[in-house]
């Protein structure tokens, strides 16, 4: 089969796989890859050149005539760069999921948990580097949230308070109507 066919096969199953171009842009996108310039590719590979697909890409477009355009073909080939290379950045996080949820931090929310997922990837062959002004926000925060803490078992103490008071009230007022 031809380099135009081969690879017009593979954009076409590529595409029904995952729906990127409508099927009624298909006949576009079937001209778009014929019109294609073939001997960039071959020369890449007969040089076994180790260029990037996106150098290649490049080189394509600086080699397509005035007017014509790529538009269905490059929806495709963008993504196709989107897609993982391999499953081991998925392996990764669920290895850093562990440490992050552990039985100490069981029950934490699952924003909380993806920010931490965020946070560990990011930093992960990275220093961190804590200022004085990190340390000081965190204290405050630690401080206003012990502040609620305090004042929600403030209010529910008084709560528990006044329930006993009226629990005794209505005690007193049922043997008060008991014996009369």
């Amino acid at each position: 089969m031809h380099k135009h066919g081969v690879f017009k096969e593979k954009v076409k199953s590529f595409n029904n796989l995952f729906q990127i171009i409508p099927q009624n842009q298909v006949p576009e996108l079937i001209e778009e890859v014929q019109g294609l310039d073939f001997s960039k590719i071959a020369f890449y590979q007969e040089n076994n050149l180790k260029s990037s697909s996106l150098k290649l890409w490049n080189d394509l477009k600086n080699s397509l005539e005035e007017g014509q355009s790529l538009h269905c073909l490059s929806k495709i080939l963008h993504f196709a760069h989107t897609l993982p290379t391999s499953s081991s950045d998925i392996e990764q996080s669920f290895s850093s999921l562990k440490f992050i949820k552990n039985v100490f931090r069981s029950n934490l929310l699952e924003n909380t948990t993806q920010a931490l997922l965020l946070i560990a990837q990011e930093y992960e062959n990275k220093d961190i580097e804590i200022s004085v002004e990190m340390v000081e926000g965190f204290k405050k925060i630690r401080k206003e949230l012990s502040q609620r803490k305090s004042n929600k078992k403030k209010k529910i103490k008084k709560k528990k308070k006044k329930k006993g008071e009226l629990r005794k009230m209505k005690k007193a007022f049922l043997h008060f109507i008991k014996k009369y």
